[in-house]
Formats: C-alpha cells, sequence, structure tokens
C-alpha cells in the first residue's frame, strides 16, 4: 500500500484522489484477458435458448472501462432484434443474434483488442529502452489524438467520444478537419505530468516509512 501511494501521489493530475477516504485496502487485480466468446460455429449455433451479452460474450481490459459500455450497447441491440426477430425459431434466432452483435458491436470489441496489444507492444519497449513503432494508422492517430486533446476542445471532445465508445476512433479520423488539426498539434505536444521510467523506479525501490 506504501508503493502504491508513493507512485500514486507522483502523478500530479489524479494525486488529488488519493485524499479521499479508502473503504478498503489497496485491491491488486492482474491477468484479465480480452476474451471473446462465439456461440455460432460454421454458421451452427452451438446452442439455442441462450442469449449472450456483456461478460458473457465478451469481456475486455478493464483498465479501460469499457466493458460496462460495451454491455449496455449490446442490451441495446438485443432490444432491437427481439422486437424485429421470431422468437419461435430458435436456430435461426441464435444465428441472427451473433450476425447482430458481430455488426453493432463487434468493432467495438476489436478496436479494444487492437488498442491492447499495440500499448502490451509499446511497454515492452519502453521496458528494453527503444521507441515503438508500428504502421497501423489507427493506433498512430488515436496516439497523437490522446497527446494533442488538452490543447483544443473540439479534439478532448472527439477524443472522449472515442473512450466513451460513442464513436469509433476510424469514424472520429473522417470528421472534416480532425486529421489536419491533430497533425498541426502534434509537434507540440507534450507527455503527461509525472515521473520519467527512472523516476519510477526509484519511487518503487524506496524503502518503507518506518
Amino acid at each position: 500500500a506504501d508503493v502504491w501511494a508513493r507512485v500514486w501521489t507522483s502523478y500530479p493530475l489524479v494525486a488529488h484522489w488519493a485524499d479521499a477516504e479508502p473503504i478498503t485496502d489497496v485491491q491488486v487485480m492482474a491477468k484479465l484477458p480480452d476474451r471473446r466468446r462465439h456461440y455460432v460455429v460454421d454458421g451452427e449455433p452451438v446452442v439455442t435458448g441462450l442469449v449472450a451479452v456483456g461478460d458473457a460474450w465478451a469481456c475486455t481490459n478493464p483498465s479501460l472501462g469499457r466493458g460496462a459500455s460495451i454491455g449496455l450497447m449490446q442490451a441495446v441491440a438485443l432490444r432491437d432484434h427481439l422486437r424485429a426477430a421470431d422468437v419461435d425459431d430458435a436456430v435461426g434466432f441464435a444465428a441472427r443474434w451473433q450476425a447482430t452483435t458481430d455488426e453493432r458491436v463487434g468493432p467495438f470489441y476489436e478496436d479494444t483488442l487492437a488498442y491492447d496489444r499495440h500499448r502490451l507492444a509499446q511497454i515492452e519497449c519502453q521496458i528494453a529502452g527503444t521507441c515503438y513503432a508500428t504502421d497501423d494508422p489507427s493506433w498512430s492517430f488515436s496516439s497523437a489524438l490522446g497527446s494533442v486533446s488538452a490543447a483544443d476542445a473540439d479534439l478532448l471532445r472527439a477524443y472522449l467520444d472515442i473512450v466513451m465508445l460513442l464513436e469509433r476512433g476510424v469514424d472520429v479520423a473522417g470528421r472534416p478537419g480532425v486529421m489536419e488539426r491533430v497533425i498541426e498539434l502534434a509537434p507540440s505536444a507534450e507527455p503527461m505530468p509525472g515521473p520519467d521510467r527512472g523516476a519510477l523506479e526509484g519511487l518503487l525501490r524506496a524503502p518503507a516509512p518506518v
């Protein structure tokens, strides 16, 4: 808990959150994978009479805070599906529900999975002391947009639309003027305030208070 507090309070934008009264000790959460379950295989439902929604269909990295939003998005899709589908056709209902999920919710899961893979690769490069490079334009755009969003109100709204799953990154990038403004501001972007890797390692090694 002491190490956690040292690290947390070294980031000035969130340090004040630690001033709140805790309701538990520090809780550890790790090794939570992105995972999607398929209930239709080779065009045939593996089960009928079951509708998978939320984490029963897919779970994503909780550090991004997207799971509840994806679950609610899927619940709305299920409402619309129930209004239009023939519930007496169990096989057809299940197959079409899978298609509806893939169309309306699947892209947001894929975007989240792609972000996680890039971020993990970036972390590995940072540990090795190298710069992460990729030819994926979606990662380059999202990284640049996040780094400059605090400098432009319109870009901040665009960035929050992606973070809050109101719109996909590829659609935000296609908005008039967004890409041009990101390119304009990117050279002057500064990292978020906080310790660099060396300082962070020092905080982790510091002896606990007596």
